[in-house]
């Protein structure tokens, strides 16, 4: 698995749902900010998914070449912190061969490219 570096923002533009951390692990939130990343990403051409639920947060699939990218979403250690980062898995033959993650999914410092989206958080309504 590749991971690019953690984004850690805070903001209060995004509210948590009751009962949201029963889909995830109990106090792991950020369903309503991997939302909104889906519909900005939507917005400008790149085809996500759907926000879903795992352990560790909520996350959004998004293509790079032929890899699959999830980024995800979760809170932070306050009310109003959110964190965002990125991985790709590698396949079972990529594995067995040493190969990591594809160059186009690649960061010039090492982790997944990230996406820039101005943050509005009018926009987020």
């Amino acid at each position: 698995m590749q991971q690019s570096p953690i984004l850690t923002f805070s903001s209060s533009a995004f509210p948590v749902a009751p009962g949201e951390d029963a889909e995830t692990n109990p106090g792991i939130y950020g369903k309503s900010l991997a939302q909104w990343l889906s519909k900005q990403l939507s917005a400008r051409g790149i085809a996500g998914g759907e926000a879903f639920a795992e352990d560790f947060g909520w996350c959004v699939g998004v293509r790079s070449g032929d890899k699959g990218v999830h980024v995800v979403c979760t809170s932070g250690e306050t009310a109003d912190t959110w964190q965002v980062f990125c991985f790709t898995e590698r396949g079972f033959f990529e594995k067995l061969r040493g190969r990591g993650c594809p160059r186009s999914a690649r960061h010039p410092r090492g982790g997944v490219n990230a996406f820039a989206i101005p943050f509005q958080p009018s926009s987020h309504r």
